[in-house]
């Protein structure tokens, strides 16, 4: 079986964990930036972050490592940029499909995304770099996802939606058909998008209104 280490030590951890290891391999390690973090794993050794896992690499064969970046929400961002760090030490991400999710055949899914339970991507669709769509929630098709998005929980997008990187869709949130949602936009849980989202925009609410605006990430 696969050797694979999970990068993130809350709750995602737990998810991602169980879908690893029925069907992709044995996590080996828990690594975090975060020296607090409680593992909820104690069989599992938590080694530490960056300057950690620089130590232990070098005592492996990474060529014989998956890893998965367990850190859902709004740092997709931050998921891509570990990620990117860890396949610069040789070890490549792991995407990674829950038994219960339905993927098209013509779908694509980016290197390091993750589709929980129930969740179902559609025909022709095309999903970014460390994405993360999550459970019971839908991608209609021909939908364009970028690099770095989360989908939530019971998120319901329609056919030909494009989804910028970094973008957050939250809790039960819908959006209606070829709409776009801007680079690093967030929709509130239970929103109904009928308008296109701005880059870094905040919206929320039925119909959803702009709430604020956020600094772009740098």
């Amino acid at each position: 079986m696969q050797k694979v280490i999970v990068w993130g030590g809350t709750g995602n951890y737990k998810v991602v964990k169980e879908i690893i290891e029925p069907a992709y391999g044995e996590v080996i390690a828990l690594f975090d930036n975060n020296s607090a973090v409680v593992n909820p794993f104690p069989s599992i050794p938590f080694v530490g972050g960056k300057q950690a896992f620089a130590e232990w690499i070098a005592s492996q064969n990474a060529a014989e490592i998956k890893v998965v970046v367990a850190i859902g929400g709004k740092y997709g961002k931050d998921r891509l940029e570990i990620q990117e760090f860890l396949k610069e030490h040789g070890v490549q991400p792991l995407t990674i499909k829950h038994s219960s999710a339905f993927v098209s055949p013509s779908a694509v899914l980016g290197e390091g995304s993750q589709i929980y339970a129930m969740a179902t991507v559609c025909t022709e669709t095309i999903i970014g770099k460390s994405c993360v769509i999550n459970t019971a929630a839908s991608v209609d098709h021909e939908s364009v996802l970028g690099d770095g998005v989360f989908i939530g929980p019971g998120a319901r997008l329609a056919g030909s939606i494009e989804v910028g990187n970094y973008a957050d869709i939250y809790t039960g949130a819908i959006i209606l058909p070829r709409l776009k949602i801007g680079e690093g936009a967030v929709v509130g849980a239970g929103a109904v998008v009928l308008n296109n989202v701005e880059p870094y925009t905040v919206v929320a609410g039925n119909p959803a209104k702009v709430i604020k605006k956020k600094k772009k990430l740098t």
